[in-house]
């Protein structure tokens, strides 16, 4: 009889799992085999439960006898599949569920009990009193217990538990970490059913979003990035490839280990392949946010090119998601990269990041690292002086001066900060002078010192913590070395003397043991080659010296 039932249950129908989606019964088929069956149950199954038939229906499946308990199960089955009254008659009785949860070790280890009570508990857990009731019984531990089950088993006990995190969220995920259920999950992800493997990563996705433990212990794993890349690698199915894609931006958060197992897993060209190929703006988003993730572990990476070839095309794109996390990962494959460097500058990759910044608006998540690519590309390899070129001749300069934010620099320190970087870099190469100075570079620099320089002072006075006084001068030292570099030109010395800013660089030069005091010197011995500039800087110094004995 058993036999016959457990080949009528089929297995749950699966669904694209979502956050707060409701689960979905399985279609079990009507027809079921006349065969004998206990007459203490053919007695109940003509009736509503009454109170007194609870204990016999206990009893039987506590019974000794494993046939009496799979016909006692299988009864069961038939009443929470029917619903109504009787559903609700078992779901309230709290020895009912334990005696079905104690039923599994009756198995005779053919699997077909453990199918019929999987398929049971499944259905008690299409709404919540049933899910309730097997959670105040112990029932995920049990459901753990035979996750290692066949396919088809698996697939009904791997739903069970997805309804669980999906009703009951941080409640189920802690009970489920509390059993090892992680390690249980992931152990299936060995398997080779799509649809199993589908529900099996969203709910390893739901576990690192309501449990911390759960998220840690993903981001540990070797195994289990491992295996998704692989499954990612190999995978058509596109519901599966969106539940990873969800999946490694949480792993790929974790430390700096955890970054390079994905890089050692081959990650980067698994994730790029994806991101050209999908058709799903949510898996591309995924994979490029999984990939920015680990991108500044990637630096040293041979072999980047097609990558970055990509990510400039992206640009081209109006998913500002994808253009933010493009722009951050150029920003870390640039940095100290050469060859990356040199490919960008080769592809036409600086007019691209030059349209993006004037497109990006106020988006500062994309301004900023758009910036800082610009800069790293300007400097330190072969085609710097072609890069620094192409800026001028695409017109960025005047932009980039707009964008020395005078009066909330503090709140757009960073991109203030790159913009400075560029300005340096850009005044490396004489062709470009001109430019900056027809747009104001040097005097929005010296404003920029002024009022840095001033914050300096009034926390000088307020004897604020050293902390903030640590970013004031960092952010005076950025400044002081753009001017450095345009003080090597004679046009631009004579322009930073008539700003009146060398008492500024004067009174730094008299600063013991400070940073300030290194860069100030080597601005004063720049503009120490104009004669102008050498009597306005002597006659500073005599002041100078002055007012220190005045303070003695």
């Amino acid at each position: 009889m058993l036999t016959s039932f457990v080949s009528s249950l089929g297995t749950p129908h699966h669904h694209h799992p979502q956050q707060h989606q409701s689960p979905i019964s399985p279609r079990i088929p009507e027809e079921q085999q006349q065969q004998k069956t206990d007459p203490n149950i053919i007695i109940m199954s003509h009736h509503r439960i009454p109170d007194e038939m609870i204990s016999e229906l206990i009893s039987l499946l506590n019974d000794d006898d494993r046939l009496i308990v799979s016909e006692a199960v299988m009864f069961v089955h038939t009443l929470v599949k029917e619903g109504g009254d009787t559903r609700l008659d078992i779901v309230h009785s709290r020895e009912i569920i334990i005696a079905l949860l104690r039923a599994f070790s009756k198995d005779s280890g053919d699997g077909q009990l453990t199918s019929v009570l999987a398929s049971l508990f499944y259905f008690l857990s299409q709404q919540q009193d049933g899910l309730f009731a097997m959670l105040e019984a112990g029932g995920i531990q049990a459901l753990l217990h035979v996750l290692d089950s066949r396919d088809n088993i698996a697939n009904f006990v791997i739903t069970t538990l997805h309804n669980f995190l999906i009703i009951l969220q941080a409640n189920a995920a802690r009970e489920i970490e509390n059993f090892y259920g992680m390690e249980k999950f992931v152990s299936l992800l060995d398997r080779s059913n799509d649809k199993l493997l589908t529900l099996v990563t969203d709910c390893l996705h739901k576990m690192a979003c309501y449990n911390q433990e759960a998220k840690a212990l993903l981001q540990r794993s070797e195994i289990c990035s491992q295996h998704l890349l692989c499954i990612m690698d190999s995978t058509k199915y596109d519901k599966l490839l969106l539940t990873i894609s969800k999946l490694l931006p949480i792993i790929s958060s974790g430390t700096i280990s955890t970054k390079k197992t994905i890089l050692q897993a081959n990650g980067i060209e698994i994730l790029e392949k994806q991101i050209s190929k999908t058709k799903s703006i949510r898996i591309r988003r995924n994979c490029l946010l999984t990939v920015r993730n680990i991108s500044d572990q990637a630096i040293r990476l041979k072999g980047m090119e097609s990558l970055i070839q990509t990510l400039i095309h992206l640009l081209l794109t109006d998913d500002i998601v994808s253009i933010t996390c493009s722009v951050g990962i150029l920003n870390n494959l640039t940095y100290d990269n050469q060859t990356n460097k040199r490919f960008l500058v080769k592809i036409n990759g600086i007019q691209r990041l030059i349209q993006t910044i004037l497109q990006a608006g106020e988006k500062e998540e994309i301004i900023e690292p758009a910036l800082c690519t610009l800069r790293h590309v300007t400097a330190r390899h072969e085609q710097e002086a072609e890069a620094r070129e192409a800026v001028r001749k695409l017109c960025g300069i005047p932009y980039l001066i707009k964008l020395l934010n005078i009066k909330h620099w503090n709140k757009d320190w960073s991109t203030v900060k790159a913009t400075i970087g560029l300005i340096k870099n850009l005044a490396l190469s004489t062709s470009n002078l001109s430019s900056l100075r027809e747009n104001g570079a040097i005097p929005k620099l010296v404003q920029l010192l002024i009022v840095v320089d001033q914050e300096r002072q009034q926390l000088l006075r307020s004897h604020d913590d050293a902390t903030n006084l640590n970013h004031i001068e960092h952010t005076l030292n950025v400044i002081l070395g753009a001017l450095y570099t345009l003080a090597k030109d004679q046009i631009n010395r004579t322009i930073i003397k008539d700003l009146n800013c060398i008492p500024i660089f004067v009174r730094y030069h008299y600063i013991p043991h400070c940073s300030l005091q290194y860069t100030s010197s080597e601005i004063l011995n720049e503009l120490h080659q104009d004669p102008e500039c050498h009597r306005a800087i002597e006659t500073q110094l005599g002041m100078q010296k002055v007012w220190d004995f005045l303070k003695q």
